[in-house]
């Protein structure tokens, strides 16, 4: 049960939101009520827009120093099961349901380093339809908490309103560039298996061809969009929309 106090500051703020003149006065009217139900930082990310998967970096608020330099040299979007939980669901879930969902050791890795790094748990809530796609805003709490539906639903109405809000001091995320040359339906169905993190020769008994037929089809994608390495590759995949986010 949210306290009268509590819910009078979040009606405040789903009232006067819009109207706020500044992206820093957002951020800290939004704070101010999302402090008010016991949460301590808020950062906003976008996942996709205008159809097309977007790197997960925050757009605004403030995640700790280093962490997303960290998670971007480790590839971690690869193994981030969060990723494609906000994608499948229209409900808030936490950092701990999301590392429920990893059948790579990576995703462990990732998990455990970000509840290090972070000291909190983090309540991650889907926002739909802005630039035609698809964001989330990362609401953090004390490790262990368990929150009520009601908790739940009025902080996700907060974040939705808040990254609406919010887009409107930002530009608007430019359109990913099309590939020159398209890949080969071989060439997609290897750069798939890639992202999930499978060797040329796991990737040969799935398809039925040998490991040098799959390292040809997977150099040859990686000539054609511009990336250096497996990894890259496979974030260059997600990142034009080659790999769909559900089944990333």
């Amino acid at each position: 049960m949210l306290d009268d106090l509590t819910r009078a500051t979040v009606f405040r703020f789903l009232q006067d939101a819009q109207g706020l003149s500044s992206l820093e006065e957002l951020n800290r009217r939004f704070m101010g009520a999302v402090q008010a139900m016991g949460f301590t930082g808020a950062v906003y990310i976008r996942l996709s827009a205008n159809g097309q998967a977007l790197p997960p970096r925050p757009v605004f608020g403030e995640p700790p120093p280093g962490w997303v330099d960290h998670y971007f040299a480790n590839n971690y979007a690869r193994f981030d099961t969060a990723i494609p939980m906000s994608f499948q669901s229209r409900e808030p879930f936490t950092w701990s349901e999301a590392a429920l969902r990893g059948v790579d050791r990576k995703t462990d890795t990732l998990f455990g380093e970000a509840f290090e790094w972070w000291n909190s748990e983090v309540l991650i809530c889907p926002v739909r339809g802005i630039n035609g796609g698809l964001s989330i805003v990362d609401l953090t709490m004390e490790r262990g908490r368990q929150l009520s539906e009601m908790e739940r639903s009025t902080a996700h109405a907060l974040a939705s309103l808040y990254a609406v809000a919010g887009e409107g001091f930002m530009e608007a995320p430019a359109p990913q560039p099309t590939l020159e040359k398209a890949l080969t339906q071989r060439e997609m169905e290897c750069v798939y298996w890639v992202c999930l993190a499978k060797s040329d020769d796991e990737i040969g008994q799935i398809l039925s061809i040998s490991r040098k037929t799959a390292n040809h089809h997977i150099e040859a994608a990686k000539a054609k969009l511009g990336a250096g390495s497996r990894a890259n590759l496979a974030w260059r995949a997600f990142a034009l929309g080659l790999v769909q986010p559900p089944l990333f």
